[in-house]
């Protein structure tokens, strides 16, 4: 089965905007769950393509950049490689979080030089989290660390 997930959270009361994207192996479910203050977040930080992968465009967002990245993944590139060919199109890139995941479980991320500290991104093997306005790193390796030791369905696990 092959399935996607998308959780929404904002409103809450802070500045911060901080997203996980990830793949469950065993079921290939897709999913991207993200909070933030922003109130169009669904509209423009996760992309899904069932079968392909997932990302997370954040910051100062370009819409543009998910359609992007998965349409590269859709021809075979890996999730770094799909980011990186993105990325070479968009002459804001600095201003840009993004996290991808593709099909194989492999996770690329990118935080652009003039996001709003503190922001930062960690990835490991079926995830990626990133976030910007946060108090610090701590957040990131909470959210890594959390997901990975975590069993579950991924819309629980998000």
């Amino acid at each position: 089965m092959i399935g996607a997930v998308l959780i929404f959270l904002f409103g809450f009361n802070s500045n911060s905007t901080f997203s996980i994207v990830a793949i469950d192996p065993e079921t290939e479910e897709f999913g991207v769950a993200v909070a933030s203050r922003v109130p169009d977040v669904g509209y423009i930080v996760p992309w899904i393509k069932a079968g392909v992968g997932a990302c997370a465009s954040q910051a100062y967002s370009n819409p543009y950049l998910g359609p992007l990245i998965l349409d590269a993944m859709s021809q075979g590139k890996s999730a770094e490689e799909a980011l990186k060919q993105a990325l070479k199109q968009d002459t804001l890139a600095e201003d840009r979080q993004v996290g991808v995941v593709d099909k194989n479980g492999r996770a690329a991320a990118f935080t652009g030089k003039n996001t709003n500290a503190w922001a930062g991104h960690k990835t490991a093997e079926y995830v990626s989290v990133q976030g910007n306005l946060l108090t610090g790193p701590e957040v990131i390796d909470t959210m890594l660390k959390v997901f990975q030791n975590s069993r579950g369905i991924l819309a629980e696990r998000l």
